[in-house]
């Protein structure tokens, strides 16, 4: 089954027969008429900080299928502009261990670029960064690696197999849970209150170099197509940067 995790009444372009949709952040909202993220084991309270992690939570805990599929009320896995099916998604699986958006490009590497952002606090990754080499030593190399590589996935959008899924999920909530104890995330105003959401996209190409698993990319649909002044800036930023620098970014891994 492929989620869509939202937070608000959409009109989804999908076939409902594919795709289900769960409300994120349902413990302080009014009911929207989908499932909701904040029935049996859950951690939908805390969705102002983990975003649509919360809904991902809640598969993890409480869905039994032999396919996970994540995506948004506004970004769909797609061929051109054609949303896929969970059958292609399927399909994918064949030759590939998971699915997943295109790699983001940058300029800079991903730690500088969250550095740069202006919407995080750079401390917040170095405590994430200190936290997985002291739980998961194995992973610190790739981890530091990663954070000089000027690319990560963005988006938490995904399809895998049942197993897979609950073995990424078991390793990236270990670690942000552990991270509610240090980072004051509570003091949070803006989008720096979406940390946990922001940490997990730099985290899991550090979990999927480590465990050296097979990414079928696809490219990203926006069916409200709607890009902030601020995204424009940023992204037009991003290549004047990489152009001066003389970096072509569809060859950063």
């Amino acid at each position: 089954m492929v989620y869509i995790i939202t937070h608000k009444k959409c009109n989804f372009p999908t076939n409902t027969e594919e795709f289900a949709v769960i409300q994120a952040g349902a413990e302080n909202n009014e009911d929207l008429g989908y499932l909701r993220d904040n029935v049996g084991d859950n951690i939908s309270g805390l969705n102002p900080y983990f975003c649509e992690l919360t809904g991902m939570y809640w598969i993890w805990k409480n869905v039994e299928a032999d396919y996970i599929g994540i995506c948004h009320y506004r970004r769909f896995f797609a061929e051109g502009k054609q949303i896929v099916n969970e059958l292609k998604l399927r399909d994918a699986l064949a030759d590939y261990d998971l699915v997943l958006p295109k790699l983001d490009h940058f300029a800079v590497s991903v730690y500088k670029q969250y550095e740069y952002s202006g919407e995080h606090n750079i401390s917040d990754l170095d405590m994430a960064i200190k936290c997985v080499s002291e739980k998961y030593p194995d992973y610190s190399d790739i981890l530091n690696e990663v954070m000089i590589k000027r690319a990560f996935y963005p988006y938490n959008m995904m399809y895998m197999r049942k197993s897979l899924y609950h073995q990424y999920c078991e390793w990236l909530f270990t670690i942000l849970f552990e991270l509610m104890k240090q980072i004051p995330y509570t003091e949070y105003t803006g989008q720096k209150k979406r940390v946990f959401g922001y940490l997990s996209e730099r985290l899991l190409l550090v979990w999927i170099r480590k465990n050296k698993l097979k990414v079928k990319e696809l490219n990203v649909v926006n069916t409200e197509t709607k890009v902030t002044i601020k995204e424009k800036i940023f992204r037009r930023a991003n290549s004047y940067l990489a152009t001066y620098l003389g970096i072509d970014l569809r060859e950063q891994k």
